[in-house]
């Protein structure tokens, strides 16, 4: 059995012009360099205070090289518990390659303002376990290095 890089993520929510959105995405984006530059058996989970389709998601999955199991199964709407009308996928588990999904459901709520998750996946390294054709074109590319040099230098400022 292989070890199993985790990362647990808890960016700060974006709620404005002024906000944390730059420090967020930076530190998204350089985890997903991590994960670039050193593959490895890998899951990151976390409330990531962003939304799946979101370009920072997309370029966070794409950099990373990481699946996202929900793609193609649904959004899984885990914000807010409390208001059945304003509901949000801002809690995101990607894995890597070599990990099959076994099994994806959004548990009953349980006092929090976000529902829990549960996922099952199961180490398959030579099977392919999903589509991950996907990488960052160079204006993306760009858009990456950009996003993390604003996001350290904002993190500078505050």
């Amino acid at each position: 059995m292989p070890k199993v890089l985790v990362h647990g993520l808890h960016p700060a929510a974006s709620t404005g012009e002024n906000s944390p959105r730059k420090e967020r995405d930076a530190k998204l984006l350089l985890v997903a360099r991590e994960i670039e530059e050193a593959p490895c058996t890998t899951i990151v989970a976390g409330d990531l205070n962003d939304v799946a389709w979101s370009t920072a998601s997309d370029q966070f999955r794409k950099t990373s090289g990481l699946l996202d199991p929900r793609r193609g199964r649904g959004f899984y709407n885990t914000f807010h518990a409390k208001i059945p009308f304003f509901r949000w996928p801002l809690d995101h588990i990607f894995h890597s390659t070599d990990l099959a999904l076994l099994d994806l459901v959004r548990l009953p709520a349980f006092g929090s303002d976000h529902y829990p998750m549960y996922i099952a996946l199961e180490y398959r390294p030579l099977k392919d376990n999903g589509d991950n054709t996907e990488v960052l074109d160079r204006e993306e590319e760009e858009d990456v290095d950009d996003k993390i040099e604003e996001g350290k230098e904002h993190a500078g400022k505050g």
